[in-house]
This record gives C-alpha cells, structure tokens and sequence, in this order.
C-alpha cells in the first residue's frame, strides 16, 4: 500500500484539513475516533486533532484568519 500526505504539508491545504476535524467534533463525532480513522485508515503519523494540538490551537486560529480569505475566493 502507497500512503501519499505530502499535500498536507502546505499550510493552505493543512489547516483546512484540521478545521475540518474540529468541525466534525462538533457534529458528536468522538475525536478519538477522527485521529483513528485518518492514522489508521488513511496512513498518516497522528490525526488531525492531534496534530492540531500540537501545532497550538492559538496558532491554528491564526493561520485560519489568515488564510480565509484566499480559501474563500477558491
């Protein structure tokens, strides 16, 4: 099996990805079982969640200000 995550190293396409999980935390979806599913099932070293808290949440809200309005025009 080939794992391919190299498109989440940029922070454009990175930050969308952890808003995404934090979003679907909201919807009552246990954030073990996110960080489960993109480790186990998609191959990536930690999940999004994870990843997330290590970056730092401030950081994360940051870089999201930053980036909406590029992310908004498409």
């Amino acid at each position: 099996m080939v794992v391919c995550y190299e498109h989440l190293l940029h922070p454009d396409h990175q930050i969308p990805y952890l808003l995404e999980a934090i979003r679907t935390v909201e919807i009552d979806v246990a954030p073990a079982a996110i960080d489960d599913a993109m480790r186990l099932g998609c191959g990536h070293p930690v999940g999004p969640l994870v990843l997330a808290d290590l970056i730092c949440l401030d950081t994360v809200a940051s870089i999201s200000a930053t980036l909406y309005p590029r992310i908004r025009k498409g």
